[in-house]
């Protein structure tokens, strides 16, 4: 690790053909006001013109440091800068988000202050249609326990990701061959399980209630008409976090195995409706695995445990008849006009 008296932050970049976006995110993290920085950019087998700008910025500032690997997914991409990273500090950007001129010397400054190990703050989430909304959280200014915390962030509002955190590297590799790396089986919610993961490893962070980053949401809703294969992995996700929080917190346990449960009987139905069946077994095991807990939950309406008992154990003939009663119920088209 480099010895600086000035903290010395490796910002990692995963890229996959973000062309048109990643000069946007690169100018504003060299423009930072906490300048002690090493860029590192993972090319993650990029097909577009992503990796000539990648080239570009590593050739235009000495703090930038490019490396190209085979596609494998952002969480092989982000292992890759965590396993080149040298600084006291890491901090991940989406290669088409940016961030404000201040962002990592207010993070900085509030975890060395506080002595906590990781600093989060809010962001500003765009959508596609062009509305935005600050997500953040004024009331938990300071420092607050993990535990005391994971309830509303993973379950309710979703106010702390993966790349709006400062880490400690002395927490993410605390020695003795220990470290911290994202989950490459998972290509869904595998930033989700890394921040539970390093939360209740670190015990506390300190939170800044701004929104100094600038997050491109891009759509990809479990309920869609066509059925994605990765998607599935997002169950098993949820079932590690159960694990994993098992010695923390029971109420915690039941609300990701009510999450999973959810998560894998929605993809069930969209399964079944696009014609995808092969992971069909896989996706009843987990649902009835984790049912009990959504269906002896507190609240949720009758109707909908009972639309999930039934896809649960009897998936195919329950979306045979919802089918044909919807086809039923439809209101007849008006007769044309002579």
């Amino acid at each position: 690790m480099i010895s600086n008296d000035i903290p010395l932050i490796s910002v990692i970049i995963p890229v996959y053909n973000v062309e048109h976006y990643l000069a946007r995110c690169l100018d504003s993290v060299l423009s930072q006001s906490h300048s002690n920085l090493e860029v590192l950019i993972v090319d993650d087998g990029s097909t577009d013109g992503s990796g000539a700008v990648c080239e570009e910025y590593s050739k235009r500032d000495d703090r930038v440091r490019t490396f190209c690997i085979t596609n494998a997914g952002v969480s092989a991409a982000r292992n890759a800068g965590l396993d080149a990273a040298r600084g006291d500090w890491v901090a991940f950007i989406d290669s088409d988000d940016w961030i404000e001129p201040d962002m990592l010397e207010k993070l900085l400054r509030a975890a060395m202050e506080s002595g906590a190990q990781l600093a989060a703050s809010g962001y500003v989430k765009y959508y596609p249609e062009g509305k935005s909304e600050k997500v953040t959280c004024p009331e938990l200014a300071g420092v607050v326990t993990s535990t005391d915390i994971l309830e509303y962030h993973v379950f309710v509002n979703d106010f702390i990701r993966v790349w709006s955190i400062l880490y400690s590297r002395n927490l993410l590799e605390p020695g003795g061959g220990a470290k911290m790396r994202f989950r490459t089986e998972l290509f869904q919610c595998e930033d989700t399980t890394f921040v539970v993961e390093v939360m209740l490893l670190a015990g506390s962070f300190v939170y800044v209630p701004e929104a100094p980053y600038h997050y491109c949401w891009r759509e990809d809703s479990l309920v869609n008409t066509s059925f994605n294969p990765r998607r599935v992995s997002v169950v098993d996700a949820w079932a590690h976090i159960a694990k994993i929080l098992e010695p923390f917190s029971c109420r915690l346990v039941w609300r990701a195995r009510i999450q999973a449960a959810e998560i894998a009987v929605d993809l069930i139905v969209v399964s079944i409706r696009s014609g995808y069946f092969d992971f069909l077994p896989k996706l009843k095991k987990a649902a009835r695995r984790h049912s009990v807990y959504y269906l002896l939950r507190s609240g949720g309406s009758p109707a909908k445990k009972l639309r999930h008992l039934l896809y649960t154990f009897f998936p195919k003939s329950t979306n045979r008849i919802y089918c044909s009663l919807r086809t039923r119920m439809k209101p007849p088209k008006e007769n044309a006009k002579k």
